[in-house]
């Protein structure tokens, strides 16, 4: 570690060690390659590492769009705090998928309702239609003859003369 520090104090004058340089400059020493795997708990994880004769530290590949997704390169185990996150996330992932369905089959019975309500409204319209028709037939048929006054004989004209002219625009 002390070569580490005056190798950096060397090349960068005056400027503070970070963690992330020290990291990157000491990573591929077999020390800390060895000590890498031993601590890794899921060996599903376990990337290739990449070592070179003079023990530099490759350039990371920071093209990939996902955050989450680790390049050959990332030799650090994830953090506690971002495995808690990741695990957070993929179950409110699954909740979400969950609402979502439940969302869409609630939308299909409504729709079902919906169509069912308009059929309905549909064959009511017909059957009112059919009795305003009949309606209008019994009053077609009456004669004025059978009426008594004459002011119950002009209601039946006028209302002879409104379904006529319905009856004419119509066709």
């Amino acid at each position: 570690m002390k070569m580490t520090w005056e190798l950096y104090q060397a090349n960068n004058k005056g400027k503070a060690l970070k963690l992330e340089k020290a990291w990157e400059v000491v990573r591929d020493s077999p020390k800390w390659v060895q000590e890498g795997v031993n601590a890794r708990k899921d060996p599903g994880s376990l990337l290739s590492v990449h070592q070179s004769s003079s023990h530099s530290t490759p350039s990371r590949d920071f093209s990939s769009s996902d955050p989450d997704t680790q390049t050959p390169f990332d030799d650090q185990p994830i953090g506690t705090k971002k495995s808690k996150w990741m695990q957070i996330e993929q179950e409110s992932k699954g909740k979400r998928l969950k609402l979502d369905e439940k969302a869409l089959e609630l939308a299909e019975k409504k729709l079902e309702v919906m169509q069912s309500s308009a059929k309905a409204t549909q064959e009511l319209l017909e059957i009112k239609q059919l009795k305003s028709a009949q309606e209008e037939m019994e009053i077609l048929k009456q004669k004025e003859d059978e009426l008594a006054d004459e002011e119950s004989k002009e209601i039946l004209r006028l209302m002879k003369q409104a379904i006529c002219k319905r009856y004419e625009k119509s066709t």
